[in-house]
């Protein structure tokens, strides 16, 4: 039977860069988001010999889907995968609401209307922004965020075998957490925990 190599997957979720963002200058800016999660996947790593083999970011990537914004992020993000090594093939990235730009999706409602058209859903034109973006970020695997094109699988090489138990789960996911345990989300949780939120 072939070895199991554990599979870390690191989640990152609602990460919002624009003006709001909590990152923007001196001590809370973006270069030092990058540091501190680039010292906690350290300490990780020798602490716990977790090391991320996967990038999964799921929805609000900005916060306005703004040029800016995702400039800001695709920044971000490719020097997160190069610390890590992750290869293109192996993140993961998915809108949000917040990936949304009204404006596109309100110019291609008129676009519509003027040409005598009906604006069918899913108003791609939505997501131009966030398109452009995910499209620099994958270009080089080959892979495209488009109207008929929505969806990608991730798969990991063929000589991996892999386990998975889901990792990063807080107390509450046991639905019998207290209130502090709750307040107090541990970093990650036991294999009882990962049965439990199976």
């Amino acid at each position: 039977m072939a070895e199991v190599i554990p599979l870390t997957i690191l989640h990152l979720s609602d990460l919002q860069f624009g003006r709001n963002h909590r990152y923007l200058e001196g001590e809370r800016s973006l270069d030092c988001l990058y540091a501190k999660l680039a010292e906690d996947l350290e300490g990780l790593a020798a602490e716990s010999e977790l090391r991320p083999g996967v990038l999964v970011v799921s929805g609000d990537v900005a916060e306005w889907s703004l040029p800016a914004e995702y400039a800001a992020a695709q920044g971000f993000l490719e020097k997160l995968t190069a610390k890590l090594a992750i290869p293109r093939q192996q993140v993961v990235i998915v809108p949000g609401n917040h990936d949304v730009n009204r404006k596109l999706c309100a110019g291609a409602r008129l676009m519509a209307e003027g040409g005598g058209e009906p604006f069918n859903e899913p108003f791609f034109a939505k997501f131009g922004n966030y398109q452009r973006f995910f499209n620099r970020f994958f270009e080089d695997a080959g892979l495209l965020f488009a109207e008929d094109r929505l969806f990608h699988v991730v798969s990991l090489p063929e000589n991996d075998s892999r386990a998975f138990a889901p990792k990063g789960l807080d107390k509450s996911a046991q639905g019998k957490a207290t209130r502090a345990e709750r307040a107090s989300p541990s970093p990650w949780v036991g294999g009882q925990h990962s049965e439990l939120a199976l």
